[in-house]
């Protein structure tokens, strides 16, 4: 498993690309639609940041946006029906002073519990998002 690891406070098993950006309100849609046209997936999103806005509060951006294509899913879910749980697979967008850095769990990361149960398959699954992930996260990010 190959994984990209950023400065000291990053956890192992996490990619993270930084993108010299506007504000993240800017960026947010940009990291969703590259992800929708780029790479034929559905996208989800959530963002505390947000909420906090809604109630008069200022937080710095940090919108999660859940990115699945659906024959992945169906294979997924027929090898290992508890890995449902991990679906969409999330990337963190956070609002750095400079721009915005995108974080992401790569897939065979995110779904190697489940390996014992899921088997060769799910692994195979894994490993052929891995650089999918990739390519949007390299895609995303840059300038």
């Amino acid at each position: 498993m190959q994984t990209i690891v950023a400065a000291g406070s990053i956890p192992r098993n996490v990619s993270s690309r930084k993108r010299p950006t506007s504000p993240i309100s800017a960026g947010f849609g940009t990291w969703q639609r590259i992800a929708t046209t780029s790479f034929s997936v559905g996208s989800t999103a959530a963002s505390a940041s947000e909420g906090a806005k809604a109630q008069g509060f200022t937080i710095p951006g940090n919108p999660v946006v859940g990115v699945f294509r659906n024959d992945f899913a169906r294979r997924m879910l027929a090898a290992s029906l508890p890995a449902g749980i991990e679906a969409p697979i999330r990337f963190y967008v956070t609002e750095n002073a400079d721009g915005a850095t995108l974080s992401w769990r790569t897939p065979s990361a995110v779904f190697a519990p489940y390996v014992a149960a899921g088997g060769a398959e799910l692994k195979k699954i894994a490993d052929e998002l891995d650089p999918i992930f990739a390519r949007i996260g390299e895609d995303a990010t840059k300038p």
